[in-house]
């Protein structure tokens, strides 16, 4: 939950073998995370979703 809303999107902007790029509205700034981390929070959502959806953090 991102300031007691519970979705936040994020717009991928691009990425190599160790990062993710990504923009996000919320705060208007560029960003990246570990591709590690995104594919962990992308593997959980699809898992409690049962389906594939917009990413949230």
């Amino acid at each position: 939950m991102v300031d007691h809303f519970p979705n936040h999107a994020l717009l991928l902007t691009g990425y190599n073998r160790s990062k993710i790029y990504y923009n996000d509205p919320w705060t208007g700034k560029k960003a990246s995370m570990s591709a590690k981390n995104f594919w962990y929070h992308y593997s959980t959502l699809k898992w409690l979703s049962g389906s594939k959806r917009a990413l949230s953090y």
